[in-house]
């Protein structure tokens, strides 16, 4: 996820000498707003979708079903969660 940006910057400088100068300055605009929405996403899923899934998966089983959350565990639903929300 922190690579993400510095990947587009990357790309982006490497087709920028091909764009016109209009073309340019609309994608300036659309490549802020697009780390934006990244950001905003990853926010969300760390704010309100994660806390909500683990409600869910922790009352789904009821008392049938001990727990045995870790931290490796969690680590790892946090990541894979929030990359793919």
């Amino acid at each position: 996820m922190l690579a993400v940006p510095f990947l587009i910057h990357q790309l982006y400088g490497f087709i920028r000498p091909l764009l016109s100068k209009k073309v340019q300055h609309y994608s300036a605009r659309i490549l802020i707003s697009s780390l934006l929405l990244l950001v905003t996403g990853v926010v969300f899923g760390y704010v309100v979708a994660i806390p909500g899934a683990l409600n869910f998966l922790y009352k789904f089983a009821g008392d049938y079903v001990e727990a045995s959350l870790t931290a490796d565990s969690y680590l790892s639903f946090v990541l894979a969660y929030t990359l793919g929300v």
